[in-house]
């Protein structure tokens, strides 16, 4: 009897070997096969598949498929070694084990509330936490938002920040004043997401980190109250827009949050602030001492965004303003070229005698960009207006460049 139940567990292991073998060398089929095999083997496999998986020259999709066994296994012993291969594995391994984990789900929340009582294994609980979004998960997470390690505090608030609870708003609040710049951005694009606050609560309390020393925690800050929607927020945007001297990611961050509110959420405001960015900063662009107090990364940006507004009456106040900047001739090639595109994508029959008279300039690219905004916003009227001009009276002549540019966009037109 002894030497049966010998044989048989000299045959289980061939076996496991056998088995690990076919989920390094097999197919796609074969591995998937495995993973519904392996696990049936108790856990006298789970030795040998975790001796396996520590090899270094092992394909990453291989190890994928092992580590996903593990999270399979029956009883505690699978679960034990995802949890000590976060703890000691590779990178590698330590990210795949990290998302089978998460893949339990709320069955592995006894296992994991313990690890939150010690140093050293509370980030990695934390880390499981912020992937199991539950009602259960948050609860677990707030007790570990105020901890001494500032990884844990920013990895907790970014998980809560999905949930909407009233206990969070306050909580968000606090962190805003962190010493830590990476957790102040997180509390920051949190409330920005926390319906629980009102839209002035939340105003109230972002605007003051738009002047963070940190550029990260003040672009966090625009982002959020791009999402807020409040005149308040508006104003404080606005003026931090105009603020000297502009880092550009915070006056990108600005912009695009204007533009959000303002298409978006309606506030044609926003987009007036927007216009009279670009406006100013063209207009002024001849007195050097005003001209570089104007963030030029940001004036195209601002370009390219109101090409994209769409509301109605916001749209008419980001026509006026593109064609206003168009008036000046010391609007440099890159903006003038963004400016007749974004006269393109407003559509507005209005834009076409302007963009004509835009081919005056003899840049080839740019005529180009001026015929298809053209054909953009009304091919058939486009052409005629071409045509009705490519003839002019004479005692109302165009000048020279510019019957080239139109005979130009024509030919081009026709070919």
């Amino acid at each position: 009897m002894e030497e049966e139940w010998v044989l048989a567990e000299a045959q289980q292991d061939s076996m496991i070997e056998a088995l690990i073998l076919a989920l390094e060398w097999g197919d796609f089929q074969v591995r998937w096969d495995v993973t519904n095999v392996l696990p049936r083997m108790g856990e006298r496999a789970i030795e040998p598949l975790l001796e396996w998986l520590q090899e270094d020259d092992l394909d990453a999709d291989v190890q994928w498929f092992g580590i996903r066994m593990l999270g399979r296994w029956a009883g505690e012993a699978g679960l034990t070694r995802l949890l000590e291969m976060l703890r000691s594995g590779t990178p590698d391994l330590q990210a795949m084990a990290l998302s089978v984990l998460i893949q339990q789900g709320n069955v592995i929340l006894d296992r994991i509330s313990p690890l939150l009582m010690t140093g050293d294994t509370r980030l990695l609980a934390v880390k499981i936490l912020s992937g199991i979004r539950s009602r259960d998960t948050m609860n677990l997470l707030l007790t570990v938002v105020t901890d001494e390690n500032p990884e844990i505090r920013e990895v907790a608030l970014e998980a809560l920040s999905s949930f909407q609870d009233e206990r969070l708003g306050l909580v968000f609040i606090k962190a805003l004043s962190d010493s830590v710049t990476s957790v102040r951005q997180t509390a920051a694009m949190a409330i920005g997401f926390c319906q629980t606050l009102s839209a002035f609560d939340r105003t109230v309390h972002l605007v003051p980190l738009l002047w963070d020393v940190q550029i990260s925690v003040s672009c966090a800050a625009a982002s959020s109250l791009g999402r807020v929607n409040h005149e308040d927020s508006i104003a404080a945007l606005q003026k931090a827009l105009f603020s000297q001297p502009l880092p550009t990611p915070l006056g990108l961050e600005l912009a695009r949050s204007l533009f959000h509110i303002g298409n978006m959420a309606g506030y044609e405001d926003a987009i007036v602030g927007l216009g009279a960015y670009v406006m100013t900063s063209v207009m002024t662009e001849t007195n050097i001492s005003i001209q570089n107090k104007f963030n030029s990364d940001v004036v195209s940006e601002i370009f390219r965004i109101l090409g994209r507004v769409d509301i109605p009456i916001a749209k008419s106040i980001a026509l006026y303003a593109v064609l206003k900047c168009l008036e000046q001739q010391n609007l440099n090639s890159v903006d003038r070229t963004l400016a007749i595109t974004a006269l393109g994508q407003l559509k507005d029959l209005r834009s076409i005698d302007p963009l004509i008279q835009q081919l005056i300039y003899p840049d080839p690219s740019l005529r180009l960009h001026v015929l298809h905004a053209l054909q953009l916003i009304d091919p058939s009227v486009a052409l005629d207006r071409l045509k009705s001009q490519s003839i002019p009276l004479s005692t109302d002549a165009l000048p020279d460049a510019l019957q080239i540019g139109i005979h130009f966009a024509i030919t081009e037109w026709r070919s």
